[in-house]
């Protein structure tokens, strides 16, 4: 018997050794090399849940189950219960595995933007002690420079993306939830939730369809502070921003008068940005536009007053 064992969904590498409970979904292909049989290949798909090894005192195990199914070596499409073989590969349906689901509401990927090497064992201690969470995380190094994120409560994984954004050693943490079937590289990670300010707005303008339309501006607005109102020295808006462009500084507004005003923006929680780009994730020394020149020009159309003051 001749054995393959197919990568599971997240693109993590396979568990060495036995499956331990709670292991991935992993599919094995059996070729069987007995020229004696009349069926010479056959599909073997093995599932237990729940995704990421959860403790069984936290998630009962769900028995493991198998199918077993044959293929001619000409095979026409074939379908086992959501699970479609053909000549063009297999395909899984997840939508008829709602427990997938479920156990995905626990868990999230992320990436760290930095311009330097991330220590993993530092940052998986930092992280555990930076969100303290109700029950616990387990912090896994996925392929590339993706982490995993295995809350044991959903409630905690909730909590963590609501109160971004998060800073490791001062350099910004994209992180999101994970589709049931993503693969791990090919998840974006490439926006964050800010909160930002919005100073110099004219009277009256301190409500939320301006703020939609700002939101719109600079992102996708996710949520306006109910504490706004026209007693507020600045609008506060919830943003998610593309990290891979650089950040907006300001925008005009027209007022009543039908004069233009020039309003700014602050990010809470700002980390490292480029003052020379003002692209998150590098500083100003290793800019991929600096690298462009023969020399430092000395341009730096970005800097700290788009923090808000202390």
């Amino acid at each position: 018997m001749l054995g393959f064992l197919a990568p599971p969904i997240l693109g993590l590498p396979p568990h060495p050794g036995p499956d331990p409970p709670g292991e991935k979904l992993f599919l094995h292909l059996i070729h069987d090399l007995d020229a004696s049989q009349i069926k010479p290949w056959s599909l073997c798909v093995s599932v237990s849940f729940p995704l990421f090894s959860f403790k069984p005192s936290v998630f009962p195990a769900v028995p493991v189950f198998f199918l077993a199914a044959t293929v001619p070596k000409d095979p026409a499409n074939l379908n086992l219960d959501g699970l479609t073989l053909s000549d063009e590969g297999l395909t899984l349906n997840l939508a008829s595995e709602p427990e997938i689901a479920a156990i995905l509401e626990h868990c999230l990927i992320g990436r760290v933007l930095a311009d330097r090497e991330i220590q993993f064992a530092y940052f998986s201690e930092r992280m555990s002690r930076a969100w303290k969470p109700g029950k616990w995380v387990t912090i896994t190094k996925s392929v590339s420079d993706r982490y995993l994120f295995q809350f044991h409560h959903k409630v905690d994984a909730a909590r963590v993306l609501d109160e971004g954004p998060w800073l490791y050693d001062n350099f910004h943490i994209v992180i999101d939830r994970i589709a049931p079937g993503a693969v791990a590289n090919f998840v974006p990670l490439n926006h964050i939730d800010f909160w930002v300010q919005v100073h110099g707005l004219p009277f009256g303008f301190n409500q939320p369809k301006v703020g939609q339309g700002i939101g719109s501006f600079l992102g996708t607005l996710k949520s306006f502070d109910d504490r706004n109102s026209i007693h507020c020295s600045y609008m506060r808006i919830k943003v998610a921003i593309d990290v891979t462009v650089p950040l907006k500084k300001e925008w005009r507004v027209r007022a009543v008068n039908g004069d233009f005003v020039t309003i700014n923006f602050k990010y809470e929680k700002l980390g490292v940005f480029c003052h020379r780009c003002g692209v998150l994730g590098h500083t100003n020394k290793k800019c991929p536009e600096l690298f462009e020149l023969e020399a430092d020009d000395g341009v730096r159309d970005w800097g700290v007053f788009y923090k808000p003051a202390a």
